[in-house]
């Protein structure tokens, strides 16, 4: 398998801490994800007790999280290479990776990009 993502496994390591933080960001939204169908089922049953509010700032609280969560999610691990982007690296050169790529018309397309 490891032969297989010859290619990327430069790439998991150099990124490795934004991956892992994008990670952690995914299983926590997960997490809070999860806990409100149990938030719910808390504020239904204590309706009558007078401590359904309480359950509905505690959602709305955790619907935050989640949305917090998600966010960093979607941004760290969308955006975390960008950031560490370095130019004349062959790592990060399309046509070193991508042989089919290194035709003279396709340098010539690419370079206005």
């Amino acid at each position: 398998m490891w032969k297989a993502l010859g290619t990327v496994r430069k790439y998991l390591w150099r990124y490795r801490a934004g991956l892992a933080l994008g990670g952690v960001c995914l299983v926590l939204k997960d997490l809070a994800q999860a806990m409100q169908p149990l938030m719910i089922r808390g504020a239904v049953d204590h309706f009558k007790d007078g401590g359904f509010l309480r359950y509905a700032l505690l959602l709305l609280l955790m619907a935050a999280l989640k949305g917090v969560f998600q966010y960093g999610m979607r941004v760290i691990l969308t955006k975390a290479p960008a950031r560490t982007l370095r130019h004349n690296d062959p790592l990060e050169d399309p046509f070193a990776t991508f042989w089919e790529w290194s035709s003279p018309e396709d340098t010539e397309d690419y370079a206005v990009l």
